[in-house]
């Protein structure tokens, strides 16, 4: 029924009888290979990460890289916590030191922003606030960070810390 051509009609196949033995198998579903990305410190990558404004001190080596990282983003910090400077002073705090860890990913951007186990609170709390906004500001400027490379030329995403010193000038 609903047949239309010649032929017999079987329930078993192409086959009178049998199994459908001659039909060859459809594509088989392949699920697409995910590419994945490593996290590695400084010390593992071949290229370390480059902060725009670093780009020359790419022939130095990644301790060049990495110096030059830390100071640009130590000197944006310094601005972006104008308003712990306010919140410090009246609370009596002369002095705080909160050490950061960041990614920057695959895609030049700091992400996974956080404060490391004995960092001052507050101080950990608007610092991560504050690199938030540099991200965004880097982003809005249309410049990322360059990341940094495995030995086969790929990128990775790099674990990055840097403490944050408050003091004041008393």
């Amino acid at each position: 029924p609903g047949q239309t051509g010649g032929g017999e009609v079987s329930n078993t196949g192409n086959k009178v009888g049998g199994q459908n033995t001659d039909a060859k198998e459809g594509p088989k579903e392949t699920k697409p290979v995910e590419k994945v990305t490593k996290t590695i410190t400084g010390k593992y990558a071949a290229v370390m990460a480059i902060y725009p404004g670093c780009e020359s001190e790419s022939k130095k080596g990644n301790e060049a890289l990495t110096r030059c990282m830390s100071d640009k983003i130590s000197k944006e910090l310094s601005y972006e916590l104008t308003d712990f400077a306010e919140s410090a002073a009246q609370n009596n705090v002369n002095s705080a030191v909160a050490k950061m860890q960041f990614i920057v990913n695959k895609d030049g951007e700091i992400s996974q922003i956080k404060p490391l186990d004995g960092s001052h609170q507050s101080l950990g709390k608007e610092a991560k606030i504050a690199l938030e906004r540099i991200n965004k500001q880097l982003i809005r400027r249309g410049k990322k960070i360059k990341p940094a490379l495995l030995q086969d030329g790929s990128e990775a995403n790099l674990i990055f810390s840097i403490p944050v010193k408050f003091q004041t000038g008393q």
